[in-house]
């Protein structure tokens, strides 16, 4: 079958063809790192417990951070990790895998969105430990339902079947939502009938943060 049932797919908005820049001249080229020292760089913020969600959620990334996840465990375990977040969303099932591995190891993550957390991104900004969950001022959330990708066939039966599981997965959604904002099932099933867009303060307001932060001293 051909349908992606476990996608979040990436805000059309957000397309990055038509997202806005800033020309590029040289001292841009100068700016960009080695290989070498970008390999230092990552490198440096692992040792210091910082792991990054900078693309759509997939089992790419789902691999990346969850051995990251625990690298750290088993270096150090039961010390803080800082988890940073700017991603348009991507795979319900990658997602659900990351979400999963934070909550079993014992060490604290804390959440911090900055830039943009859409659909799967919105749900991982919330696996961090409770009071735990931050973004910067100027970040954007949107909080959607699973959508369908691509063509659906298949028999009648079939395409039942993943009706039926497309469902599911939204009711574990509205659930995850609910136990940790604090609102009712009316209230998020109406948050995520459609695209629905906040901002960081606004995602405050509505419990999916602890608090929105100026400064990495803030974090402590």
């Amino acid at each position: 079958m051909s349908s992606k049932r476990d996608l979040f797919h990436r805000p059309s908005l957000l397309n990055f063809k038509s997202e806005t820049t800033m020309p590029k001249n040289d001292q841009d080229q100068d700016s960009i790192p080695p290989p070498k020292t970008e390999e230092k760089i990552d490198r440096a913020l692992l040792e210091a417990r910082r792991i990054f969600l900078s693309d759509a959620v997939d089992s790419n990334t789902a691999a990346d951070i969850i051995k990251k996840l625990w690298y750290l465990e088993l270096t150090a375990p039961g010390k803080p990790i800082l988890f940073v977040i700017n991603s348009p969303g991507g795979s319900v099932d990658s997602g659900f895998a990351i979400w999963d591995q934070i909550k079993m190891i014992s060490s604290p993550v804390t959440t911090l969105v900055t830039g943009l957390a859409a659909s799967m991104g919105s749900v991982l900004s919330l696996a961090g430990a409770p009071k735990r969950r931050f973004a910067t001022p100027n970040s954007r959330f949107m909080i959607h339902q699973p959508l369908i990708g691509g063509v659906i066939k298949g028999q009648a039966t079939d395409l039942e079947i993943q009706a039926k599981e497309m469902l599911k997965t939204r009711n574990t959604l509205i659930e995850l939502y609910m136990r940790e904002t604090g609102k009712d099932f009316a209230a998020i099933e109406k948050a995520i009938d459609r695209d629905t867009w906040m901002s960081a303060q606004e995602a405050y307001e509505f419990g999916l943060l602890s608090g929105v932060v100026e400064s990495y001293k803030d974090l402590s």
